[in-house]
């Protein structure tokens, strides 16, 4: 079963965000106490399923005797979906998006079988980290000296053999996860993929990479590019609404000062909670 991190308490979370996470300990604890059932979960947002979660929770806990369906939605928020939410919050860059797939597709084993086979249906068909360029971004920056140096050598065959013409990245075709893999580096049979080495480390001799690899100390640079793309929805939601509010000249220091205003206020507490 996923593990929400310990330190989630000390987080700075947006009001939904802590909502779940309340949610989840109240379940866990089969205790409900009168302020968290007393709160209103929020309006539900289909561009967020944080939120249905959230409602799938809160009408767990108001049943006397919840459905079967309703108890197999809750298994699974509980014991994967928000652990995994709040890890990918606590790791969000795309060095860790294989170690954390991996963790799910674990966590799902302890599922029944048919919501598994429903879950392993939806995982192949976004299996972007299961991909041999993210795998090896995971392996070369692994703790393990073994994972590692294996990533490092196989970034060095595959510059041996470099891709005829422009690269191509596809998403690995259905039937080629291991879901019952020990490891994130066997979750994929490589030998049947064209390996090619991740973009964001083309630019590093072998030189430079030899010294990464056998560094103890040295680490390689990658860029903190995001596993999620949370950000990218917000952002398409501003603009959205920027669009509908001001002109094309005016537009982009609409969008601007919308995002510094919610770096600098990030929630506002209702009028209920300033009472208290």
């Amino acid at each position: 079963m996923g593990v929400i991190p310990e330190n989630i308490g000390s987080w700075e979370l947006r009001n939904d965000q802590r909502y779940l996470f309340d949610m989840v300990v109240a379940v866990n604890n089969g205790e409900c106490d009168e302020y968290l059932a007393s709160k209103s979960p929020g309006p539900v947002s289909t561009a967020r399923w944080l939120t249905t979660a959230s409602r799938l929770l809160r009408v767990y806990v108001s049943k006397e005797s919840p459905s079967a369906e309703l108890r197999n939605m809750v298994e699974f928020v509980v014991k994967v979906y928000a652990p995994f939410w709040f890890l990918v919050k606590s790791q969000p860059q795309a060095i860790h998006g294989s170690r954390h797939v991996f963790k799910y597709i674990c966590w799902i084993r302890e599922l029944s079988n048919a919501v598994q086979a429903i879950i392993r249906s939806a995982i192949e068909n976004n299996a972007y980290y299961f991909h041999p360029e993210n795998i090896l971004l995971a392996m070369i920056t692994d703790a393990d000296p073994e994972i590692r140096n294996d990533g490092y050598e196989k970034i060095k065959t595959a510059r041996q053999y470099p891709p005829a013409g422009l690269r191509v990245f596809k998403v690995p075709k259905r039937g080629v996860i291991n879901f019952e893999s020990k490891s994130y580096v066997s979750m994929i049979d490589w030998s049947q993929f064209k390996i090619t080495e991740p973009p964001c480390v083309q630019f590093y001799p072998d030189s430079e990479l030899t010294m990464f690899q056998f560094s103890e100390n040295e680490v390689i640079n990658i860029p903190e590019f995001l596993c999620h793309s949370q950000n990218t929805e917000r952002f398409v939601r501003v603009v959205s609404e920027s669009a509908s509010a001001v002109t094309d000249e005016k537009r982009l220091g609409h969008i601007f000062a919308k995002l510094e205003s919610r770096d600098q206020y990030k929630s506002l507490d209702s009028r209920q909670n300033l009472l208290k």
